[in-house]
């Protein structure tokens, strides 16, 4: 099974959320936070910082982990 993550975008106290309309190839639109897969050999601290870039053009500043499930 292919390791994800899913992001929480905070600046201040607010948090970013993304909308997206329907789409033939990604189904059906509405609002969502970044994730993505972790590639080989790359660390989740990194597949976090590529995610953030490919789908919103941020660069990340600090990367605080959430553990759970």
């Amino acid at each position: 099974m292919q390791k994800k993550i899913l992001t929480f975008i905070v600046h201040g106290k607010k948090i970013l959320a993304l909308y997206s309309e329907s789409h033939p190839q990604h189904g059906e639109g509405g609002w969502f936070v970044v994730t993505g897969a972790i590639e080989n050999n790359e660390s989740s601290k990194d597949a976090v910082r590529r995610e953030v870039k490919e789908e919103t053009g941020l660069a990340v500043e600090e990367i605080f982990p959430l553990n759970w499930g």
